[in-house]
């Protein structure tokens, strides 16, 4: 799931309410409804755009120097998730949530994307 958009689809269905509303009342709830989806999905969008930034700093052979703890983190995130492991596990990072499964490897997870980020991420492979 895409948080952004999901909060983007909310934002949209508010508004289509609010815009029906015959109640002058309703409408002013429903923008105050809106205000703290449109401050998310701002403060998604600057992470994303930091993260872009951060990304593009990775060497063109998307290197990693990970540590041990860290590769098996990234081998039980694609155990657990299976072909499509990457996309997966970068909704876990933008919400900082992992299944049960993954939470002994939490610390190390949030440690590449913090160091690396989605554009490593996408050229990473594993050796072998």
């Amino acid at each position: 799931m895409n948080v952004k958009a999901e909060i983007d689809r909310l934002i949209e269905q508010i508004i289509a309410l609010r815009d029906a509303a015959d109640d002058d009342e309703l409408s002013d709830e429903l923008d105050n409804a809106i205000m703290p989806l449109e401050s998310a999905s701002d403060r998604i969008t600057a992470m994303e755009e930091e993260e872009e930034e951060e990304d593009a700093a990775v060497s063109e052979e998307g290197e990693l120097e990970a540590n041990p703890h860290q590769y098996t983190a990234l081998q039980k995130a694609h155990e657990l998730f299976g072909d499509r492991w990457k996309g997966k596990l970068k909704d876990c990072w933008m919400k900082a949530d992992y299944p049960a499964a993954l939470a002994p490897y939490k610390a190390e997870l949030q440690q590449l994307r913090n160091k690396y980020g989605s554009a490593w991420l996408n050229a990473f492979e594993f050796d072998g």
